[in-house]
């Protein structure tokens, strides 16, 4: 169990995250646990592969920290979508 104490460091954190406008995609995040986040932040390298299933503000947030990263997204439309905000993002080329 977490102490409660040592949760206060994320509460700014998920404040910000509530405004309006904000999502996965428009913030690059992976839909994690603030701790979990910042674990990853630190252990992803370059050199490192990953595989997500589902596209979203995780396909941005791997991309950006990884060598290569493969996603598999079953809706057509929303790999289109997100394709654009890649590419849009210069993060696919």
């Amino acid at each position: 169990m977490v102490p409660v104490r040592s949760l206060w460091k994320y509460f700014f954190r998920w404040i910000i995250d509530q405004g309006s406008k904000r999502n996965s995609v428009s913030r690059e995040m992976v839909w994690l646990t603030y701790p979990v986040i910042d674990f990853l932040k630190n252990y992803l390298r370059k050199d490192m592969r990953v595989f997500e299933y589902g596209g979203g503000g995780s396909t941005l947030f791997f991309a950006k920290r990884v060598a290569e990263l493969v996603t598999v997204e079953h809706d057509k439309d929303w790999f289109q979508k997100l394709s654009l905000i890649l590419i849009d993002k210069n993060v696919l080329h």
